[in-house]
């Protein structure tokens, strides 16, 4: 499903994610499901709350939700996979609205995005208002007028610091839920210090090498029948080289695409799937061996390898960040 008052892009059918999974004792199974859980009974005990004429306490509330970890852990698809749930659709009907930022966002590109959530919620006369604002603070304001009794989830993804500000835009994009006491934010950040900012904070880490959710997006995308096991989190007729390759990618979600793909295209002329597999292995090694490649077998691997370099290198830089502020 997905929210007709939406603005996130619809998830790839690869992308696997769990919002309703428990464990046997109850607990949340996915750092997803946690998100959803804990969105929905802060807006439902808002609105609980607020029939009992006491305002002051429903405004106590946490609002804010901020997830965040290193690139690639899969806080994007996190934030877009909600707006795909009948219950946050359900509990927030003046629309699920998703903003992108990024590094290096101007405050025009701030107040653009603000502009796509109101246009799509049906603001017209408006929005050129909006645009012509001087200040984020000015178009958040014009936006409180438009969602002012809209219960509303805002979605803010990759939100970063900015010079002079730890916390970047989000002190200014907040105020938007001075619109309803009911409506909710989640934000996304590598910025230990901006999901602090939030009150709320999600720590997002890489999946279980070897849990449902990580065999399942790397079967997806390595297009191999799911074994039957991976819905009960115990994997006996895993293979010992898809194991092993589960093991490589880490749990993050990046790596897992990465590899299924790979996997995939080794399929088409393997024995077998296994042997597919036992392929890149063998591939992988060699290459940190440091054995000669063809030309362009030599820039798809320095593409991944470079890219893999830099989320290494984030990751400890994030590691330390974490350290220093929690």
């Amino acid at each position: 499903m997905h929210c007709p008052s939406s603005s996130a892009p619809a998830l790839p059918h690869t992308v696997e994610l769990d919002f309703d999974k428990r464990d046997g004792h109850g607990n949340h199974a996915t750092l997803e499901e946690a998100l959803k859980h804990n969105i929905l009974s802060s807006a439902m005990a808002a609105t609980a709350t607020a029939a009992t004429g006491i305002m002051s306490a429903a405004k106590t509330l946490i609002p804010a939700y901020g997830l965040v970890g290193m690139a690639g852990v899969g806080k994007t698809v996190a934030l877009q996979g909600l707006a795909g749930e009948l219950e946050i659709c359900n509990r927030f009907p003046g629309g699920v609205l998703y903003m992108i930022f990024g590094q290096g966002t101007t405050v025009q590109d701030a107040i653009e995005e603000i502009v796509k959530i109101m246009k799509i919620t049906g603001a017209s006369s408006s929005l050129a208002e909006v645009r012509g604002s001087t200040s984020l603070t000015e178009a958040v304001n014009l936006a409180v007028r438009w969602f002012r009794r809209k219960i509303c989830l805002f979605l803010l993804d990759d939100l970063w610091p900015i010079d002079g500000c730890a916390i970047g835009y989000f002190n200014d994009l907040r105020q938007v839920l001075r619109c309803s006491f009911e409506s909710r934010m989640a934000i996304s950040t590598r910025s230990v210090s901006i999901a602090i900012g939030t009150g709320h904070v999600v720590d997002f880490a890489a999946r279980d090498p070897l849990g449902s959710v990580s065999v399942r997006g790397f079967m997806k995308c390595a297009s191999s029948p799911i074994p039957r096991d991976a819905l009960r989190e115990v994997h006996h007729d895993l293979c010992p080289s898809v194991q092993k390759i589960l093991s490589m990618c880490g749990g993050l979600p990046i790596t897992l695409s990465v590899a299924g793909y790979a996997v995939a295209h080794l399929n088409r002329t393997a024995r077998s799937f296994e042997s597919a597999c036992e392929i890149y292995i063998t591939d992988f090694c060699a290459t940190k061996l440091g054995e000669k490649r063809n030309p362009e077998g030599k820039r798809l691997y320095d593409c991944i390898h470079l890219s893999l370099k830099y989320l290494e290198a984030e990751f400890s830089e994030w590691k330390r960040e974490k350290a220093v502020n929690i």
